[in-house]
């Protein structure tokens, strides 16, 4: 039994509906449906009714869900009643049939509390709480989101935590104070936990009462505009709108949400572009939804990265060019001397057409023209979204620096940084591995060429790899009157970017927002306003070509997604249906299995003897189903071929589209539109978040 419903999770995980039944009716046929305790049938006929609740079959699903409840009350599996009723309920409500679902939560709610499951009570109270807040009885939903929350708290059961705030806060819809204190509070148990999903939960209203909540009264707002105009006047080509938007940020109605990228060459892979798209999408569903308030794109160069090797190259149709050099420090500050050969390559790679010609002007414009990466890459991106009123700020400045001198102090001399992120962290790891390591001094030591961590050995400050060191009081003076000398690491960075930036939101990838959950303690010790993470979009590109594939082997969007030897033997099976070599291997292992019974009662010593024979029957179908698949995959070699070339495209190297390819190979076929059409297509629901495929027309 236990095998069969192993291949059922199986098939269930990669979608396939039909063998998830035909596993769960061979539990259901051959279990014996009188054990005791928990039982396999009664489970198996529960799982049936999931099935019929995941292909929208309510009422099959309600049938098996009747039926598994009645037999186990019978056989008195008291947990799979518990689960039974709470199904049912969930069928009722689905219906629209309010009443009798809360009748269903309270009778599961009852029992789960007279059996002592506790997980499940939690839930049911939660389920019966939200039963009555349809029902506008916001009384009585509040007495069991209440009691679901003092269970949850005496249990340390953080998801439905999460949930009894939240439901709190849908019954004080003319309370607003109250609304949102229950939002936050349900908003803050998801950032303890690193549940980004329920921490994205209602955004909307996360991001106005996050708005009425942080005044952000400890910007100075006047030395960040005048940075930032400074900036902008580096490169000849900051947007006009861009400019306007850096005015804007003087106002105190004015609020930033950022991306941060590393400077990688010619925008590294697709995600570079996808990140910043995202966050000038994100400014505009704000605006929309707080009209007397402004919105500013800002994309935060990571110009003080050493990390050469991580930035220093893209690819292009396959092919990888490099930028190979020997300079060392902040790469923002490397100067561009050598790369027109690297232009050179790419250029053979692109071909020879007019928009592939146009972006290697564009390129030769960023790169040849100016003296260093960050110059460089500030003018390349003006050139793609500075139409767009994209805001680029560079935090390797000195007036930015001196906003932030009291928070390196502190860390430098007082560890504070290591103290407090080590604490979340340790509260994490009940759910989460750490993503980031503290150390007990975050700081770099920076100057042209250098930039090298600071460690405390005996009562100097060393600066590692060098001669460098300082006594206390030298460093101290560094601070006060070059804070241009002091690079934060990967700990400090995002305190500093909310310390000069009137920041509410940070949009990234999911390991750039796991870490940030780290920091929660960091800023709320240090009183600044931790923003609100929000994912990215995560884009794949469908060319006509791959689609006209996709459509003649019959591949849907979510075939793309599964693994590619799963993929080809099910296309095989689909072309040759007739094989169905596990329901024989199951058949065999349910035959010995009755054969055990028999040798065992007459002879223990034969039992080992009798599995070996089984192991090698079963061993034998599966040689045999080797070599069909095998004549098979020769059959059909050519449809399998395109199979594979599609994967490749899409996942080059098992990695996604969008973290290998360049977006060069698309502007060289799309030009200019490929930007302009990207933005467009493009779209940020803040209650939604999901896969974009977008497809060629």
């Amino acid at each position: 039994m236990i095998a069969s419903k192993l291949i059922f999770e199986v098939y269930k995980t990669t979608g396939d509906i039909n063998k998830s039944l035909f596993y769960y009716n061979y539990v259901i046929k051959n279990s014996d449906i009188n054990y005791v305790g928990k039982n396999p049938y009664v489970i198996a006929l529960r799982n049936r009714g999931i099935i019929f609740y995941y292909t929208n079959e309510i009422d099959s699903a309600l049938i098996y869900f009747n039926k598994s409840l009645a037999k186990a009350v019978e056989v008195k599996d008291s947990l799979s009643e518990c689960k039974n009723l709470n199904n049912i309920a969930s069928i009722y409500y689905h219906k629209g049939e309010s009443k009798k679902a809360l009748d269903f939560y309270l009778e599961g709610g009852r029992r789960e509390k007279n059996f002592g499951f506790t997980e499940g009570e939690n839930i049911s109270l939660n389920n019966i709480g939200y039963i009555f807040s349809a029902l506008k009885m916001h009384e009585k939903s509040r007495y069991y989101f209440r009691k679901g929350l003092n269970y949850a708290q005496k249990t340390k059961d953080y998801s439905s935590l999460i949930y009894s705030y939240d439901g709190l806060s849908t019954t004080y819809v003319n309370n607003k104070d109250s609304n949102h204190f229950y939002k936050f509070k349900a908003y803050d148990v998801a950032l303890k936990i690193n549940d980004i999903n329920n921490a994205m939960h209602s955004s909307a209203d996360i991001a106005q009462i996050y708005l009425e909540k942080n005044k952000f009264d400890y910007l100075n707002r006047t030395v960040l505009v005048e940075a930032l105009n400074q900036q902008s006047n580096l490169v000849s080509n900051t947007n006009t709108l861009s400019k306007t938007n850096i005015t804007l940020l003087q106002k105190p109605t004015t609020y930033s949400i950022t991306t941060g990228h590393q400077l990688c060459l010619f925008t590294g892979p697709l995600y570079f572009i996808y990140k910043i798209a995202s966050t000038i999408n994100l400014c505009k569903v704000l605006k929309t939804n707080f009209p007397d308030k402004d919105f500013v794109p800002v994309y935060w160069m990571a110009s003080e990265d050493h990390d050469f090797e991580e930035i220093n190259h893209a690819i292009a149709f396959g092919k990888k060019v490099t930028w190979n050099s020997t300079q060392k420090g902040s790469v923002g500050e490397f100067s561009t001397e050598g790369l027109q050969d690297v232009i050179t390559e790419l250029k053979s790679i692109l071909g020879e057409n007019e928009k592939a010609n146009e972006l290697i002007q564009l390129f030769e414009k960023a790169y040849v023209n100016h003296s260093n990466l960050a110059d460089a890459t500030r003018y390349l991106v003006n050139e793609l979204f500075g139409k767009y009123g994209i805001v680029i700020l560079d935090g390797n400045d000195v007036d930015l620096k001196s906003l932030f001198k009291e928070e390196i102090k502190k860390d430098v001399f007082e560890n504070t940084s290591v103290q407090l992120v080590n604490k979340t962290i340790d509260e994490l790891k009940q759910h989460y591995s750490a993503q980031v390591t503290p150390r007990d001094i975050n700081v770099f030591y920076k100057e042209k060429g250098l930039r090298e961590r600071i460690e405390k050995q005996g009562n100097d400050y060393v600066v590692l790899n060098t001669d460098i060191k300082f006594t206390e009081q030298e460093l101290k003076n560094i601070i006060e009157t070059s804070p241009e000398k002091l690079s934060p690491n990967v700990v400090l960075r995002p305190l500093y970017q909310q310390k000069i930036l009137p920041n509410i939101a940070y949009v990234g990838g999911p390991g750039e927002l796991a870490y940030w959950l780290e920091y929660k303690t960091l800023f709320e010790a240090y009183n600044i306003h931790l923003p609100i993470l929000m994912p990215r979009n995560f884009v794949m590109f469908l060319d006509k070509g791959t689609q006209n594939k996709m459509q003649k082997l019959n591949l849907s969007i979510n075939d793309l997604f599964k693994d590619g030897e799963v993929l080809v033997k099910a296309f095989i099976k689909m072309q040759h249906d007739d094989i169905n070599l596990e329901e024989a291997k199951t058949k065999i292992s349910a035959i010995f299995s009755s054969v055990l019974d028999t040798v065992a009662a007459i002879d223990k010593t034969l039992v080992g003897t009798t599995e070996a024979e089984k192991q090698k029957a079963i061993n034998g179908l599966a040689t045999i189903e080797q070599k069909i698949n095998r004549a098979l995959k020769q059959k059909s070699e050519t449809d399998i071929n395109q199979i594979w070339s599609i994967k490749e495209k899409l996942f080059p190297k098992n990695v996604p589209q969008e973290r290998y390819d360049n977006f060069s190979i698309y502007y060289t076929k799309f030009g200019k539109e490929f930007i302009s059409n990207l933005m467009n297509e493009l779209t940020y629901d803040l209650e939604k978040f999901e896969y974009t495929v977008l497809k060629e027309i």
